[in-house]
């Protein structure tokens, strides 16, 4: 299997080139490298707050790769009516718990718990995906020990684009990240706290032009950009017409299509870029990750190379 998938289709005049990233081929690298590691003899925890199939299928993912590491992954499923205290108190048992080496979040809390006040009790060293104060504060100082799944994933595909295998050295890995991302234009849509704010962090810097548009804005600034980071969780909203050929999309939207809507795109779960409509738009070349199979399995094998990380 490759990381890369390419294809050429015809649509009238117009010739397309696609290149599709693997997502599963890399995840599988990264817990291949995982499994050549001492395995953490703590336990890892997921707080759940919600029972709908979205957030159910995300836990399935994690317990998954646990189950193939050898991992002790636990859930802890509060009640839909369970208050910010609840969560939060549940955050700091586990935080006090020696055998616990982290702690998940999973996201969204239900609207009466306040996200804000659940963070604050998250510590750095429990924090697999790096979104509580401390690992922010970490993050925009350049200290991090781990990055957030999000950031990690996009580092993962950039180095899989330059060729760089799993097992190189740290500084060599990162200097080639800089230098590839040094001369590139970057969009990211949607400013939500797992993709689109610590994706803007880590590129403050890096690159010569970020731009992040929010939700509902205005998306022609796409049309400059090279490489664009999508965590908009609207299926269809970003549009091939929309990109400048040969840019690459690194999509973190993940929705379920119904209705009219599925006829139209085509598929049951889609990302937030409309693959339906490659072959009639103008491009001549574009590097995507699919929704399925791409962003996701990145992401769950990142918060496991975290929690490696943090229990070394």
């Amino acid at each position: 299997m490759r990381i890369f998938r390419a294809c050429t289709q015809r649509a009238g005049p117009n010739t397309i080139t696609i290149m599709v990233i693997n997502g599963k081929r890399m995840a599988q690298d990264v817990i291949g490298h995982l499994k050549a590691l001492p395995r953490p003899d703590r336990f890892l925890v997921a707080i759940v707050a919600r029972t709908d199939e979205a957030t159910q299928s995300f836990i399935r993912q994690k317990e998954r790769t646990a189950h193939e590491l050898g991992i002790n992954f636990r859930v802890y499923q509060c009640s839909g009516s369970v208050t910010t205290d609840e969560v939060a108190g549940t955050v700091l048992a586990y935080v006090a718990d020696p055998a616990c080496g982290g702690i998940v979040i999973q996201l969204p809390l239900p609207p009466q718990v306040s996200l804000a006040a659940v963070l604050a009790e998250l510590p750095v060293e429990k924090d697999v995906d790096a979104i509580g104060e401390q690992a922010i504060r970490a993050l925009a100082a350049g200290t991090a020990q781990v990055l957030p799944p999000a950031v990690g994933t996009v580092r993962h595909i950039i180095l899989s684009i330059l060729g760089i295998p799993q097992e190189a050295m740290p500084g060599e890995e990162d200097g080639a990240v800089t230098a590839w991302l040094s001369s590139r234009r970057v969009a990211i849509l949607g400013r939500g706290i797992l993709v689109g704010q610590p994706v803007a962090r880590w590129l403050e810097g890096k690159v010569p032009n970020l731009t992040t548009i929010d939700v509902g804005d205005d998306h022609s600034p796409v049309r400059d950009a090279d490489l664009v980071v999508s965590g908009m969780g609207q299926a269809g909203g970003l549009k091939p017409n929309d990109l400048r050929p040969g840019t690459t999309v690194i999509d973190f939207g993940y929705s379920k299509v119904t209705g009219n809507e599925q006829e139209v795109i085509g598929k049951k779960i889609s990302g937030d870029l409309d693959t339906s409509e490659l072959q009639t738009s103008n491009l001549q070349r574009i590097n995507f990750t699919p929704t399925p199979g791409g962003t996701g399995p990145i992401l769950v094998a990142q918060l496991f190379e975290n929690f490696y990380e943090l229990n070394q």
